[in-house]
């Protein structure tokens, strides 16, 4: 496990904060919500500019959604918040065993209230998309992410997903490790 840079860990806190205070204005797409999303964004630049740290921004969930995004159908839009929403469920599912696990219900209801989906069938995806994403375990050489060192293999996958969006995520009611 990494060390956690607190200063920047209570700086994206603040923001985490921000938007989850601000969650109706935000998911009702009011004027203030708009500013108030674009601060959020615009902050979250800031910080990776001044501790030259882009995890937060661009981590293996980003490296996700691009690689879910790639082979999905492309006559059916998606926007890259969407994809986002559901990487970063999916990530931060498999990473609750490192960090605080009840952190992954309060993103996922924060995702919830945002009007986002949280649920991959929700925006079409099919089960061997997200399952084929995870195994492609997608990188980049200038960033260090979760897929660097990732043993997960197909099975573990499928079983993310069915207890993520498939036969077994009634027990994701009530996740904890």
């Amino acid at each position: 496990i990494e060390k956690i840079n607190t200063t920047i860990y209570n700086s994206v806190e603040r923001l985490l904060n921000l938007i989850e205070h601000n969650v109706e204005e935000i998911s009702n797409n009011t004027e203030i919500g708009m500013f108030l999303l674009t601060e959020a964004l615009a902050e979250a630049s800031l910080i990776k500019m001044r501790y030259g740290a882009s995890r937060f921004i661009s981590g293996s969930e980003h490296l996700l959604a691009d690689e879910i995004d790639g082979r999905i159908d492309k006559n059916i839009p998606r926007l890259h918040g969407e994809l986002l929403a559901i990487a970063t469920i999916i990530m931060m599912y498999i990473f609750s065993d490192e960090y605080d696990p009840s952190q992954f219900n309060k993103v996922r209801s924060l995702i919830q209230r945002l009007g986002l989906f949280i649920d991959a069938a929700e925006l079409g995806i099919k089960k061997n998309i997200i399952v084929d994403a995870l195994a492609a375990k997608p990188v980049r050489t200038d960033k260090y992410t979760y897929f660097n060192e990732s043993n997960l293999t197909k099975s573990d996958a499928e079983l993310v997903y069915d207890r993520l969006f498939g036969e077994k995520k009634s027990e994701i009611e009530s996740f904890s490790f």
